[in-house]
């Protein structure tokens, strides 16, 4: 397990940016990484959920009721996995914002 989140930190942090040569800057780079990666990034392993969610017990985000901008979106789909139920109505207007975590454009954004 920590080999595999290792390779994930060289992948998803080192090698998508210039390593930082001081050591504190390095620091906040990994600790920077580290909460997105506690707070943001769902794990196969974990079934969708992030390492908060499993270590707080909170449910998977994935799991959390979902908004449908379409109206004729069929609920049921063999796609739409999992299936969760419909927050509103199908068809409703959605405001979508998307933030960058702590400003690194090397991290994939988050839904807000």
């Amino acid at each position: 397990m920590i080999e595999r989140f290792l390779r994930t930190l060289k992948e998803e942090c080192t090698r998508r940016t210039g390593v930082p040569l001081r050591r504190d800057d390095m620091r906040r780079e990994l600790i920077c990484h580290l909460g997105w990666y506690n707070e943001h990034r769902p794990h196969e392993y974990l079934d969708g959920r992030t390492p908060n969610e499993a270590y707080h017990d909170r449910p998977a985000g994935n799991l959390a009721s979902r908004a449908e901008p379409s109206a004729v979106w069929p609920v049921t789909a063999s796609f739409a996995t999992p299936h969760v139920p419909i927050r509103g109505a199908p068809g409703e207007l959605l405001r979508l914002v998307v933030e960058q975590h702590a400003a690194r454009k090397h991290l994939p954004p988050c839904i807000a």
